[in-house]
This record gives C-alpha cells, sequence and structure tokens, in this order.
C-alpha cells in the first residue's frame, strides 16, 4: 500500500497529493479527502449513459466467452430497454434465438441481477454451444417483441491471416480436426 501512495503521489506531482512515504496515516488521508475533489470533477465532466428504458430492448455484444457447463456468456452493454433473466432474446444480425438463462453483472466476479436497464453493462448467459453463433458487436433484443432497428455500427467479421495446416501424417487429420474444432469454441474468428 505505501509503495502504491508513494507512486500515486509521484506521479501527480502536486503539493495537494504529495505525502511522506513513511507517514502512517498516508493512505487513509489519501483515499478520503485528496480524491473527493477528483471524482467531484469526473461525475461533472462524464456524461452519464443514456437511452430509453421504456424502449424495445437493445443489448450490444462487445465480447464472448464459452463455459463448458453454461455455454456461451455474453457480455452486454444494454442501450435501450431492459433484459430481463428467463426470456426469450434473440441476436438481430445472425438471427439465433436462445433463452436468457441468467443475466448479471461483473464486480469482477459474475453476481447475478434479476435485471439490466438502460446504460447498465453486464453479461447474459446464453446456453449456446458455440462463440460463433453469437458475434461481437451483434445486437440483442427481445424475441417477442424486438427492436425495429439494430445498433448502427455492426460488419461481419472477415478473416484477415491465413494458413494452410497439414499433419505430417494422413492418419493424424481427424485428430488435427478435432483440435481445430475445440480451438474455434473458445476463438470465433478461426473459420476453417
Amino acid at each position: 500500500m505505501k509503495k502504491i501512495a508513494f507512486g500515486v503521489g509521484r506521479a501527480t506531482s502536486s503539493r495537494e497529493t504529495n505525502f511522506r512515504r513513511r507517514s502512517p496515516r498516508a493512505s487513509r488521508s489519501f483515499s478520503s479527502l485528496k480524491t473527493l475533489p477528483f471524482s467531484i470533477t469526473i461525475v461533472e465532466r462524464i456524461p452519464g449513459p443514456t437511452g430509453e428504458p421504456d424502449a424495445p430492448a437493445r443489448a450490444l455484444v462487445f465480447d464472448s466467452v464459452y463455459d463448458q457447463y453454461r455455454g456461451v456468456l455474453a457480455f452486454v452493454r444494454v442501450v435501450d430497454g431492459v433484459l430481463r433473466s428467463g426470456e426469450r432474446l434473440r441476436a438481430m444480425a445472425t438471427g439465433i434465438r436462445f433463452g436468457a438463462e441468467e443475466i448479471g453483472v461483473m464486480t469482477p466476479r459474475t453476481v447475478p441481477t434479476p435485471t439490466l436497464s438502460a446504460g447498465e453493462s453486464g453479461y447474459v448467459v446464453t446456453g449456446l454451444k458455440s462463440v460463433g453463433d453469437l458475434r461481437v458487436g451483434d445486437t440483442l433484443t427481445l424475441d417477442a417483441a424486438p427492436a425495429e432497428e439494430p445498433l448502427p455500427g455492426y460488419r461481419e467479421v472477415k478473416p484477415m491471416v491465413f494458413c494452410g495446416l497439414f499433419p505430417t501424417d494422413a492418419d493424424d487429420y481427424t485428430a488435427l480436426r478435432e483440435a481445430l474444432e475445440k480451438l474455434s469454441l473458445n476463438d470465433a474468428s478461426l473459420v476453417f
């Protein structure tokens, strides 16, 4: 803690935030009093999230990972509307439909919540078996009451690195194919 406090004091190098390295109250006084003006400045200068909570639900998928027990976890930012656990969702670009088995927030571990509203970020447990079914940049919406327009800017990713892989022994072809299929579970950018 002393190293962090000393590093912060050196980095900011102002009279208000500089403090003695061996001061027993350095970290306590720095964290409670010195950062308050900084926190107020952040709140004043950075606008809050926008969105309409009463509009049809639209959520941007900004990342996804595969969990072998729960399927694909989609990390989303809800732009409009509300997502609830247990609802049927649809990916607007791919047309895939699935149930939201669990919805929650990252703190940094996953914490289930009943809803995600406009302006909030979190995760959706989809139960899908392949990361390729749910693409980064896609828009999630409710299957029962879908949004009319997806969020702007989605384009299908085109592979830019090409590689030729061949086993040295023809009998190892099935093992190579199975290894590539396992790798593609976690990396949707792998196309073969």
